[in-house]
């Protein structure tokens, strides 16, 4: 159970090691994937939700916020901006999605990759947006223009990626889906 958290801080390592050195050479419409945040969501969005987890336990709560800490820490350590930013942005994101899992929670299962993304997508403005505001305008990425719309193309589709690709790791993308001749 402890072993996850040095492992998340190694994950988190790479991906911030990735994400500055070698994706900005595969930028796309003239913008980088956001390796860090899709990493962090995609941990967020697939937390497990037992039973003895209920919305207000200190275990799910501690678990995000170290979440929030390693990725924030990491975003704060390769941005330009002052230290925290990011890590506040994430804060009040993981709040949102946690809000947005709660209230869908029930038909979960059956449109989860719509679920995904229409979070994913939510999430991602919400954060540039936040990044926009706590830096007083400095920060990029959230005009009304055709960056914003190719960075939040971008991101969703590395995200979609990242989706299957957690799927097909935990083998949960065929679970149920095998043919049945002998019953």
């Amino acid at each position: 159970m402890w072993l996850k958290y040095p492992l998340l801080c190694i994950l988190f390592f790479l991906t911030t090691l990735l994400q500055i050195s070698f994706l900005p050479r595969l930028g796309i419409w003239l913008e980088t994937v956001n390796l860090i945040f899709i990493t962090f969501f995609v941990l967020v969005f697939f937390e497990t939700t037992a039973t003895y987890y209920s919305f207000f336990s200190f275990h799910r709560w501690f678990f995000g916020f170290f979440l929030v800490l390693s990725s924030g820490l990491m975003l704060d350590i390769i941005s330009p901006y002052a230290f925290g930013y990011s890590s506040l942005a994430l804060l009040l994101v993981y709040i949102g999605i946690k809000i947005a899992s709660y209230f869908l929670k029930e038909s979960q299962d059956t449109y989860l990759f719509i679920y995904f993304v229409l979070i994913f997508l939510i999430s991602i403005i919400f954060y540039s947006l936040l990044l926009h505001v706590f830096t007083g305008g400095q920060a990029t990425g959230i005009y009304a223009d055709k960056n914003t719309f190719n960075y939040v193309v971008y991101n969703t589709l590395c995200a979609a990626l990242a989706f299957y690709l957690y799927k097909i790791l935990h083998g949960e993308y065929k679970k149920g889906k095998q043919l049945k001749l002998f019953r």
